[in-house]
């Protein structure tokens, strides 16, 4: 099964570096992620919402609340289940530990929030740089739909003993590539929340 689990290995790399491509852009490329999304253009980008000029931690739900209402006004006609949110681990776990600032039990969420489809990505960088902070992240609240891909070339995977170094090493180089484009077709139903610290 050995051609199998490397097809399985490539074809992970490829989606994470796929999702990575989506969320954050490609840098040096002049390709916009959802992170860069036409932030020249208000009346094209998509809605922003800053935890403040060094950033903050979540200590509610109120962003994601101010989130989905920024989607609504932007005409949106579905269900609040049909909406994604998609955050880092990092801030999944402070989502998971938000606490009742009296009693200390769990902190409950309003509908709204519980409601959302509710993705985490290790490709979501907790390194962005909001203000003073350089430990800041990114959260996205959005149909999802709404973002479109574009196959311009099927998952291709290739091996080979002489590319690079891999004949005096005895060994194998495989590669993996797609050819492949995105737009988002409707911005006002996507908002990020930018500047999310510890």
């Amino acid at each position: 099964n050995g051609p199998q689990l490397i097809e399985n290995a490539v074809g992970r790399s490829l989606g994470l570096a796929f999702d990575s491509a989506i969320l954050n852009g490609v840098s040096g490329q002049n390709i916009e992620g959802l992170r860069q999304w036409l932030p020249g253009d208000a009346a094209n980008s998509i809605n922003e919402i800053s935890m403040g000029t060094n950033g903050a931690a979540l200590t509610d739900y109120s962003k994601f609340v101010e989130a989905c209402q920024k989607v609504l006004e932007g005409n949106f006609a579905g269900q609040i289940e049909d909406l994604t949110a998609v955050y880092a681990p990092r801030t999944w776990g402070t989502i998971e530990g938000l606490k009742e600032a009296t009693t200390n039990a769990p902190l409950a969420g309003p509908d709204s929030f519980k409601r959302l489809r509710k993705l985490v990505s290790t490709q979501l960088p907790i390194t962005e740089t909001q203000g003073s902070s350089n430990a800041a992240s990114t959260v996205y609240v959005g149909d999802f739909r709404r973002l479109l891909v574009g196959l311009r070339k099927g998952t291709t995977i290739e091996a080979t003993r002489e590319g690079g170094d891999a004949w005096k090493r005895l060994g194998v180089e495989i590669r993996g590539y797609v050819r492949l484009d995105w737009t988002v077709t409707l911005p006002k139903h996507f908002t990020r929340i930018i500047g999310v610290i510890p």
